[in-house]
């Protein structure tokens, strides 16, 4: 038989340590790259969504950097500029697939800025 106890200061210990790690999955959560993904389509196809890191230095043909991620544009990939110009820090919408850790952009869409689809909500309630 075990007679040993636990002290109310080992079990606020046990619950402090607990809370401290959900804090800290929520936080790497809430701060993560910002880059989403979407279900993958029957067809293999995905949509990232993300900043511009960094672009070709000649050209838009080559590798992207998105929120941390690598894209693949070639000129094959339809590039849509009616909210703006991609360039670095514009918020995009990708759609493509993988092949293996390249992802293949089919169409690469400037969206509004974050900041400004904000300020519009708000301005309608």
């Amino acid at each position: 038989m075990n007679n040993c106890t636990k002290s109310p200061r080992h079990s606020a210990t046990g619950k402090m340590i607990t809370g401290l790690f959900a804090l800290a999955a929520l936080l790497t959560c809430l701060f993560s790259a910002g880059t989403v993904e979407a279900s993958r389509g029957s067809r293999g196809e995905s949509k990232i969504y993300g900043i511009i890191d960094s672009m070709p230095n000649a050209g838009l043909n080559g590798t992207w950097i998105i929120s941390g991620r690598e894209v693949e544009v070639t000129d094959r990939t339809r590039i849509k500029e009616k909210h703006g110009q991609a360039a670095k820090g514009r918020y995009v919408e990708v759609e493509g697939s993988w092949e293996g850790n390249r992802f293949i952009a089919y169409e690469l869409e400037v969206e509004r800025n974050r900041e400004n689809r904000r300020d519009r909500r708000d301005r309608r309630s």
